[in-house]
């Protein structure tokens, strides 16, 4: 059992406020970094009481201390935040973001170390960070609309609960109170239809003219120019995946995929591509490993951001699907609503999230909206972050 005993991080516990107090609503491992496949160095019993010491980028992750009756640290660990009850007050923007830590330890499973070894969110820096900021001042120099976002996809981005809830109350953030001008700077374009995320759409037709149906779209236009065009975004979200696994191989899946990252960039617009989820005891799951690394080796050639919707959607009940074993289970909300862990047992919830953390990065690498050079400096809270073994 991992035992951390230093004086430093007894004295974080009795430093911190009280809103960092948690309790485990079950038996719950405690593992060496924030993930599944990270290594368990023990256990914390249902109804414990912990403090919040640190979360990882998304904050889907959260490392705990649990004190022994003195106060010293008997445990400290990270453990999945939906098996945690968290004080009402506890706001993500208070504690302390570990970035630094991998999302998985690829090692684990060999044969899934690239799924395993991407990012859930995209890092942008170096030359990544450099790629976004050209194709944004391209996109501007072209009059794209600096606040405005598309969707791009089949029928799981043409999900009227995908991110379209952004754009009306209530917003619930719950303590992903960080988020909260994000939401509000990409509000208007989240209520405008895509005419480039449709049922039963594919990699292969989104040049076809035939599935243009926006009444707006130009003859011979398919649907991907058509929504550039009328749209003017600067951000498109990409997901393909589900359908075209069902008729193409993946060659010829990467083939047109290439086309749609192309496309975007030349038009100035950013894409995001994003893997997608997969239940491992499917018939076609070889095939989506082979997709799903496929659309991780497209970011890199294009050196353009991707969101791991894979590597999220692995601790969810039946990995974040629905019975259809495509679509992203949903939680019953018709809001924006990230309260009662949600995000951790709704595939829909946690790709809401995960998307919206992207514009996140998105908007802050890019400077939008432009800071106020006369606002008061935010203040970093006084939470000294602990070594994890």
């Amino acid at each position: 059992m991992f035992v951390f005993l230093s004086v430093l991080a007894v004295q974080t516990l009795a430093q911190t406020d009280d809103v960092f107090i948690a309790q485990s609503t079950r038996q719950v491992n405690v593992r060496s970094g924030p993930g599944s496949t990270f290594a368990q160095v023990g256990i914390i019993p249902g109804g414990a009481t912990v403090r919040v010491a640190q979360r990882n980028r998304v904050g889907t992750w959260l490392n705990v201390q649990y004190p022994r009756a003195d106060g010293s640290i008997a445990l400290e660990g990270w453990v999945y935040t939906g098996y945690l009850a968290l004080h009402p007050a506890l706001a993500f923007s208070q504690v302390y973001e570990n970035a630094a830590l991998p999302d998985a330890d690829a090692a684990a499973y060999p044969a899934l170390a690239t799924l395993y070894g991407a990012p859930i969110i995209p890092r942008l820096e170096g030359a990544l960070l450099d790629n976004v900021r050209a194709i944004f001042a391209r996109g501007q120099a072209l009059g794209l609309r600096a606040d405005t976002f598309t969707k791009v996809g089949d029928s799981l981005s043409a999900d009227p609960l995908y991110l379209s809830v952004m754009a009306s109350e209530p917003r619930e953030l719950g303590h992903y109170d960080y988020l909260a001008e994000t939401v509000g700077y990409y509000a208007a374009s989240a209520a405008e239809p895509s005419s480039a995320a449709i049922i039963g759409m594919a990699t292969y037709t989104m040049f076809d003219s035939q599935w243009a149906t926006d009444p707006g779209c130009e003859a011979g236009e398919g649907a991907l120019m058509c929504e550039y065009r009328l749209k003017r975004p600067s951000i498109a979200l990409i997901l393909f995946g589900p359908n075209d696994i069902l008729r193409v191989d993946t060659p010829y899946f990467s083939e047109q995929y290439r086309l749609i990252v192309q496309a975007s960039v030349d038009a100035g617009v950013i894409p995001v591509l994003s893997t997608f989820s997969y239940n491992e005891n499917a018939g076609l799951w070889r095939q989506s490993v082979a997709f799903n690394n496929a659309i991780i080796a497209l970011g890199a050639e294009f050196n353009v951001p991707v969101i791991n919707l894979w590597l999220a959607s692995r601790p969810l009940p039946a990995f974040g699907l629905d019975i259809d074993g495509v679509h992203m289970q949903r939680s019953g909300a018709t809001s924006l609503r990230f309260l009662g862990a949600d995000e951790a047992f709704y595939g829909a919830t946690l790709r809401n999230l995960l998307s919206i953390r992207t514009l996140h990065e998105l908007r802050i690498a890019l400077g939008l909206p432009i800071p106020d050079a006369t606002a008061e400096p935010e203040l970093t809270p006084d939470i000294t972050p602990t070594f994890v073994g």
